[in-house]
């Protein structure tokens, strides 16, 4: 279990890290906005873990973490399309790719 404890503190720590990298660059709005709201879910995620670590876990609580864990995939996922927008971005086939994927 303290793994998985220390695992979350790193994402935690990490994403403390890039929202102050991202204090000094003034078209970083959107990125800033996205990573506070992550940690938000990375801190509602963690408290509902501790909870069920020390009362013993109901399923309400283990439902609940479920949820904030694809909660947390998701605002990592948002995090990094809006902090690299062009990461993903569609390109056009090269030319002969295109015509290739044409049908007969």
């Amino acid at each position: 279990m303290w793994i998985h404890a220390s695992l979350a503190v790193i994402v935690l720590g990490l994403t403390v890290a890039l929202y102050l990298a991202q204090r000094g660059a003034p078209d970083a709005v959107l990125g800033r906005r996205t990573t506070l709201v992550f940690f938000v879910v990375l801190v509602a995620q963690g408290a509902i873990g501790t909870v069920q670590s020390l009362i013993g876990i109901p399923a309400a609580l283990v439902a609940l973490h479920l949820l904030g864990a694809a909660l947390v995939w998701v605002g990592a996922i948002r995090v990094l399309l809006d902090v690299e927008p062009g990461l993903f971005a569609l390109q056009p086939l090269p030319e002969s790719s295109a015509s290739a994927a044409r049908p007969l």
